[in-house]
């Protein structure tokens, strides 16, 4: 798998599972890490890894390449 697209901290063994996203401080307020803060302290969740969004969505502003 590319690293380059996503990085995996850990491989749980999942039972019926569910991903829920949230672009970290690029929200109109915050409002998608509040509530990915609020579920994480109610449900105990935990993080195995991080998508890297520039791959995949563009988030505004500009990219120059040399």
């Amino acid at each position: 798998m590319d690293k380059d697209l996503f990085e995996l901290y850990q491989s749980p063994q999942l039972r019926n599972p569910s991903l829920i996203v949230a672009w970290q401080n690029h929200d109109v307020g915050r409002l998608g890490s509040k509530i990915i803060q609020f579920l994480n302290a109610k449900l105990g969740c935990q993080k195995i890894a991080e998508i890297k969004p520039q791959n995949f969505f563009p988030l505004g502003g500009a990219v120059f390449k040399d």
